[in-house]
């Protein structure tokens, strides 16, 4: 019995009963929201234990992954900047849906600063996860010691990332900023889509590759992006997004599966919905067009597909529909003005069927590179293979294994088909019928006889550069049919091997591969130059990156040395803004002098870049510059490179260079390579093949002329007959000393050849053989004007016997 109880005894089990109760409840939700059932998903936050490879992903040892339950995942950069590499210690430098080494629209988004200097980086501290508010998994960074900023990234659910950037005060005209960098894809804005430039006010932005999309938003933003024109060519630079100017900028990041369709349906704002299918057994693609017929945003729909495309308010009026054969089926399809659902189903036009096959004499398929030109009802067509190994793009077919099947819609037709400037060409003409098959078969031989010499294109690129997103297997496929036989990877800042896409597609007795890269100088620009081979970095690929970022040309040449580099090239030695090193360097090419900064410590001069391949005054630019290196002593080897990024112009092969050696056998081909063009001995081409020899020495000799003073060059230029040669122009320290029209009509084979004598003058000088045309050439590319050009590399004469090379200035110049 209890006589008695005091009041505290009364409450007690109560107070228990409720802090249990509580405590169960709490428990409960904690496992309701972990489970993805409830908000906020808490995430995690983990490190990469080793290196992402994929071809553009990102990510090294130690770096953060934050990720949600849904699989959605940012990387974080973590491990510590390489010295010599930019900078991106904080950075988001990878997005995902699934977990994994995958392909990614992203190569990274970083907090900067910004001001009316331009972009300027924050150092921050190593990141380091931490708990958001509601037990969300996050990342946090500060600043680097005197720099008072806090940036946080939080998971939040279905793919959502939050960012906030905290800071305490910004120089007058500064703020706080993301440069983001997508590369060359498209970036879709509020009302203009992806039909914008230079800048604008925009509440998102969005872009996409290889299945993953990104959708960033923030109130007050404003977005701005550069584009460089080189020639027909465009590269944008990053997107800099500017925030409103207060304490804390905040944005959100969505990454989901998907197109750029898919990100710009996340928007609360997309209420016009459009239920859009091929139908059965069909698929494509739907490009959203404003009412002017500008292309905002491209989706795609897979085969028998239905797909409902969400639409903000004030984003495109129509769509173009295009199925997966490459076929225009609805060439306008308008869109609801207003919030609501419209289905559409794609039309169903009539087709023919092209079928082509390409051998030479024995029979055996050869691989080409076929461009359709068409009438004015269907003046771009882009066919896609329904059959065969084929690489499409555009209106051109790369055929691996010479033979393809496509259907394309009924009309006249012109398919030029190729496998090089030195090879005949296949012209026809047909007209393809509704519902009827033409067959083109066609047989291409060798015309120039190159068995003593090995065609290579030395600047390549491909999806690990920022600038293209041509796949590894891709970029091969296209050398193949091209007639490219040894073939340089030079990504900007990674090193990359194609020799997996070789095997992959079975193709190693067509062509041989090395690993390099394409050093391109941040920070302080000096150019871009390419070293190889290198070896393959044990960790990520770009850790075995020569020093780019602040460093002198010098440091960067010594360094692609200390990697284990052979070769080391200047790349287009003038071409703005900031990326040409003789411009920048201001190298003179009638003294040769230049800055102090310039170091002559390479090996070969890309005097032929294929971004100038209508411009022949930017082409004669590359003679010139040899002589202005004669004029300082230094003897280079010359190239004539490509420079692909895309499929569809700049052509891989277009120009190309020949090594005068053997292709024979493939084993050592590369080994074999290296060694002659070291030794300078090679010819350049879009066109005519032009060879040289000066009193029986070849390119990249220095020969000492007779007691006479007079040198005997032999020149001979071949080519097939579709390449049109018009012209020979025999150069001494780039001024001709011989010119001589050649007579037509063009025929396969040797169109030129003559010996000349040439006094040396009693100087140092450097002679060269050039052959041009004013006519354009075919349609092997699809530039409005190429040019068929193609010259010798130099060869040295000691003209005055001291056995160096040391031309003097132009005459002009002589007395300064």
């Amino acid at each position: 019995m209890f006589p008695f109880r005091s009041k505290q005894a009364e409450k007690r089990p109560y107070g228990t009963l409720i802090a249990v109760v509580g405590a169960l409840v709490l428990y409960e939700a904690y496992s309701w929201r972990s489970s993805g059932h409830g908000r906020p998903l808490h995430g995690q936050a983990s490190r990469l234990e080793a290196p992402r490879r994929a071809d553009d992903a990102y990510g090294r040892a130690s770096d953060l992954v934050l990720s949600g339950v849904d699989g959605t995942s940012v990387t974080i950069a973590a491990a510590p900047d390489v010295a010599g590499h930019r900078p991106l210690l904080g950075a988001i430098v990878d997005v995902a849906t699934v977990p994994g080494d995958v392909p990614d629209p992203l190569i990274w988004l970083r907090t900067v600063f910004v001001d009316p200097g331009g972009v300027h980086d924050l150092p921050v501290r190593p990141p380091q996860p931490f708990e958001c508010d509601g037990g969300a998994a996050g990342v946090r960074e500060y600043g680097a010691l005197g720099v008072a900023l806090t940036t946080e990234v939080c998971v939040g659910d279905r793919g959502l990332f939050r960012l906030s950037t905290k800071y305490d005060s910004l120089p007058a005209g500064g703020a706080v900023a993301d440069e983001v960098n997508v590369g060359s894809l498209p970036v879709v804005v509020a009302h203009d889509g992806a039909a914008w430039n230079e800048e604008r006010d925009t509440p998102y932005f969005a872009f996409s590759h290889g299945g993953t999309a990104v959708l960033v938003e923030s109130d007050g933003m404003h977005v701005s992006r550069t584009f460089s024109h080189f020639g027909a060519e465009t590269f944008p630079s990053p997107v800099v997004a500017r925030y409103r100017p207060e304490r804390v900028a905040r944005r959100t990041l969505r990454v989901a599966r998907g197109d750029v369709l898919t990100a710009i349906g996340l928007l609360p704002s997309a209420n016009r919905l459009v239920d859009l299918t091929f139908g059965a057994g069909r698929g494509g693609e739907a490009t959203l067009l404003d009412g002017a017929g500008r292309e905002l945003a491209t989706g795609t729909l897979a085969r028998g597909e239905r797909r409902v495309l969400r639409l903000p308010a004030d984003l495109g009026t129509a769509l173009r529909l295009r199925d997966d054969r490459g076929v225009v089926t609805d060439e306008h399809v308008a869109v609801p003005e207003a919030p609501g659902t419209t289905k559409i189903v794609a039309g169903t036009p009539a087709v023919g069927t092209l079928s082509l096959s390409y051998r030479d004499a024995s029979g055996a398929p050869v691989p080409v590179h076929a461009l359709f030109q068409g009438n004015r009802w269907n003046d771009a067509p882009e066919p896609r293979a329904a059959e065969g190994r084929v690489v499409a793009a555009g209106r051109s077919l790369y055929l691996v294994d010479g033979h393809a099947t496509f259907a394309v819609v009924p009309g006249p037709y012109r398919i030029t088909a190729s496998h090089g400037p030195t090879w005949s060409l296949s012209q026809r003409d047909v007209v393809v019928e509704a519902n009827r098959t033409v067959n083109v078969e066609d047989e291409l031989h060798a015309v120039v006889d190159t068995a003593a010499w090995t065609s290579g294109d030395f600047h390549l690129h491909s999806a690990p550069s920022p600038d293209s997103v041509v796949s590894l297997r891709d970029r091969v496929s296209c050398l193949v049919c091209e007639g490219v036989e040894l073939a340089v990877a030079t990504d900007h800042n990674r090193v990359t091997d194609l020799g997996p896409a070789v095997k992959e597609l079975a193709v190693q007795g067509r062509i041989a591969t090395l690993p390099g890269v394409e050093a391109s100088t941040v920070g302080q620009r000096f150019g871009h130059f390419n070293a190889y081979p290198l070896p393959l970095p044990a960790g990520a690929p770009e850790e075995g990156v020569p020093v780019y970022f602040d460093r002198r040309p010098a440091d960067i040449f010594a360094s692609a040395r200390s990697l284990g580099a052979r070769v080391l090239q200047v790349n287009h030695a003038r071409m703005d803004p900031g990326i040409g090193y003789f411009d920048l360097a201001h190298v003179d090419p009638n003294t040769g002098r230049s800055d102090p900064v310039f170091s002559t410590d390479f090996d070969v001069l890309e005097a032929f870049n294929g971004m100038w391949i209508e411009r022949y005054e930017k082409v004669r630019e590359g003679p010139r510059d040899v002589v202005a290196l004669a004029r300082r002593g230094k003897r280079v080897a010359v190239t004539g490179n490509s420079d692909s990024h895309k499929l569809l112009f700049e052509e891989a092969g277009y120009p190309r260079t020949f090594v005068h050696v053997p292709r024979d056998p493939v084993e050592t081909r590369s080994e074999r390579v290296l060694a002659a063009l070291l030794a300078g001995d090679t010819t350049v081409t879009s066109g005519p093949f032009v060879e040289i020899d000066v009193d029986g020495k070849r390119p990249g000799t220095l020969v000492r002329p007779g007691p006479e003073g007079v040198l005997h060059v032999h020149v001979r230029v071949t080519a097939p007959a579709w390449v049109p040669v018009e012209r020979f122009l025999l150069l001494r320290d780039d001024v001709p000393v011989e010119k001589e029209h050649v007579p037509g009509p063009p025929t396969d084979g040797v169109r030129f050849e003559r010996t000349f004598e040439v006094r040396t003058e009693g100087h140092d000088s450097v002679i060269v053989a050039w052959a041009e045309a004013s006519t354009r050439l075919p349609d092997v590319v699809p530039y409005e004007n190429p040019l068929s050009i193609g010259f010798t590399g130099p060869v040295y004469v000691d003209g005055d016997g001291d056995g160096r090379l040391l031309v003097p200035p132009a005459p002009d110049v002589s007395g300064k």
